[in-house]
């Protein structure tokens, strides 16, 4: 999507100069059926994770501004099942020429929601942030990441710390 000089081949659209329709028109609108990721992998704490997805209902809608020239829109599926759990997706985005962006993103199950608002930046060395907010269920953790390792859910809510082996409560 970005080469070494820092373009990326996202194409902006064919404005037509006669019509009546303002330059915020939307010129992407796409909607799949479904789509399936099989046998595929992710890296989770330097260990590969097995990784199945299979999405119905996958919608894109995105607009176009020439004015400051960038997409606005939003990246649906619902339902999304990872590794046979269950997902319901809605990405409000904005992609512009080196940065994408989301803004109270949302991937909410039976038992979980994670909120999320960041963005992606200088995409030929990507530096990202993010805040994100979520409430999740160890359960669903463990199948989504098809851990191995027992988690202790007999002593309640708990926070654990990145980058250390301590575990909140």
């Amino acid at each position: 999507m970005c080469i070494r000089t820092g373009t990326t081949n996202v194409p902006a659209p064919k404005v037509k100069k006669q019509s009546d329709k303002t330059g915020l028109e939307t010129v992407v609108d796409l909607a799949v059926g479904k789509f399936e990721l099989r046998n595929g992998g992710a890296m989770v704490a330097e260990r590969k994770q097995d990784l199945n997805a299979v999405a119905e209902n996958l919608r894109a809608q995105l607009s176009y501004n020439p004015l400051s020239p960038r997409y606005t829109g939003e990246l649906a599926m619902s339902p999304l099942f990872v590794n046979k759990l269950r997902v319901d997706v809605k990405l409000p985005v904005t992609i512009e020429k080196d940065r994408v962006s989301v803004t109270d993103a949302q991937l909410t199950t039976a038992k979980s929601k994670v909120v999320m608002t960041g963005a992606m930046e200088h995409l030929v060395a990507p530096h990202t942030n993010a805040h994100v907010n979520a409430q999740v269920a160890i359960e669903e953790v463990k199948q989504v990441a098809a851990l191995g390792v027992p988690l202790d859910t007999v002593h309640g809510a708990g926070c654990v710390e990145r980058g250390c082996d301590r575990v909140h409560r």
